[in-house]
C-alpha cells in the first residue's frame, strides 16, 4: 500500500470514528432514540468501507434474541460482525475505560463483563436479559484473539 493509500484509509477511518461518536450524541436525544440501532449498523459498515474490507455474507441472518458464539481473531471481527448484523457484544470490563473505543462500545449496548471474578451467574443473567428482549448476543467465550488455528480456553 503507497504512502498516499495509506494516508486516504487512516482519513476516511478517522472520519467514521467521529462520525461514530456523532451519531451516538445524536441519538442519546430522546427524540433520536430509536434510531440509534440502525445508525449502529451502518457506521459498521461505514468503517470496514473505510478499511477497505469487502463484506460478504453467506446464510440466513440470525433470528432475533439468539446467542451467537464466534472465535475471536482480531479486532476487525468486531466491525464486521457488526456490519453482518450482530446487535449487541460482550466484552472484557476493561474496554470499557479505553479511549473512544471504549466509549463507542458502551453507547451501541456492549455487555461488559468482569473478568475472573466468577461472576458467571450474573454474566448469565446480563446476556439472558437482552435474549429475551429480542436482541442478539454475541460472546467470544475464548476471551482472547489468536490465529485461530486452535480454541483456547472458554470463559
Amino acid at each position: 500500500m503507497t504512502t498516499t493509500r495509506a494516508a486516504y484509509r487512516l482519513v476516511l477511518t478517522s472520519g467514521c470514528v467521529l462520525a461514530g461518536v456523532c451519531v451516538i450524541w445524536a441519538t442519546s436525544l430522546p427524540p433520536l432514540r430509536r434510531y440509534r440501532d440502525p445508525l449502529t449498523g451502518l457506521w459498521f459498515r461505514g468503517m470496514i468501507w473505510s478499511l477497505n474490507v469487502k463484506l460478504v455474507v453467506e446464510g440466513e441472518a440470525a433470528i432475533p434474541g439468539c446467542l451467537q458464539v464466534a472465535n475471536h481473531i482480531s479486532w476487525l471481527d468486531i466491525l464486521v460482525l457488526g456490519a453482518a448484523g450482530s446487535k449487541r457484544f460482550v466484552a472484557k470490563a476493561e474496554i470499557r475505560s479505553w479511549p473512544v473505543i471504549g466509549f463507542l462500545a458502551a453507547a451501541t449496548g456492549t455487555l461488559f463483563l468482569p473478568r475472573g471474578s466468577h461472576q458467571s451467574s450474573q454474566a448469565a443473567n446480563l446476556v439472558g436479559e437482552r435474549l429475551v428482549a429480542g436482541e442478539s448476543v454475541l460472546v467470544f467465550p475464548e476471551g482472547t484473539t489468536s490465529n485461530g488455528d486452535t480454541t483456547g480456553q472458554f470463559y
